[in-house]
């Protein structure tokens, strides 16, 4: 009776790779947290030689940083880092693209503090002190999505000396394809960012209430 062979009918495991090593195809080695599989028969070449190796799982992001129970990560500009556990009933929340998530009050708003010209985030909760330094900007996001929204508040009684400008980036404000001045002390401003007409406002763009006058 003939015989037949089959050859190799399923990949073989080798453990780590070794330079010294004769690999056939589908030979299974691990180099550098990462395996890859021989697709030509190889002796002395490097795993990252696509002519003898093909990667079939690539390693993941390093978790080291996961220092405390509860701990998050999260990519910023450079990389994986490591957000620390909050504190009992804080939320995460996020403060849009381009900007790493912080942890926030479940029942309150957090404020941050502003004192000079500044672009503000989807979300954002600011006081500006306009009377600190003098008048500034406050420049809305330039991307908003549908009931996206920004607050601004008059902590210091400053606006009607020194009035706070908000610069619509291309956005219509209260139906107008204009900056808003903001002139009233102790004021409270909500601008939400419309894409339709809702029964609230005929307007398209940022709609303005105030909150405090």
């Amino acid at each position: 009776m003939a015989t037949i062979n089959l050859g190799r009918i399923k990949p073989v495991f080798q453990g780590a790779y070794n330079a010294s090593t004769a690999y056939v195809v589908d030979d299974i080695v691990t180099f550098g947290g990462e395996s890859f599989i021989c697709i030509l028969a190889s002796t002395g070449n490097a795993t990252s030689n696509a002519t003898y190796w093909s990667k079939i799982a690539k390693k993941g992001d390093d978790v080291s940083q996961l220092t405390t129970h509860g701990d998050f990560l999260f990519r910023d500009a450079s990389g994986v880092q490591r957000l620390a556990a909050g504190t009992s009933g804080q939320v995460l929340q996020t403060k849009g693209n381009a900007s790493d998530p912080v942890w926030a009050s479940a029942t309150g708003i957090e404020w941050d503090y502003r004192k000079a010209s500044f672009t503000a985030v989807s979300g954002g909760a600011y006081i500006c002190n306009t009377g600190e330094v003098g008048a500034f900007t406050v420049t809305l996001p330039a991307n908003p999505a549908d009931n996206d929204y920004v607050l601004l508040a008059d902590g210091y009684g400053a606006w009607k000396a020194a009035n706070l400008t908000v610069a619509r980036n291309g956005q219509n404000i209260a139906g107008e394809a204009a900056d808003l001045t903001a002139d009233s002390n102790y004021a409270t401003l909500r601008l939400t960012y419309k894409t339709t007409p809702d029964v609230t406002s005929s307007y398209i763009g940022w709609v303005l209430s105030l909150i405090h006058i």
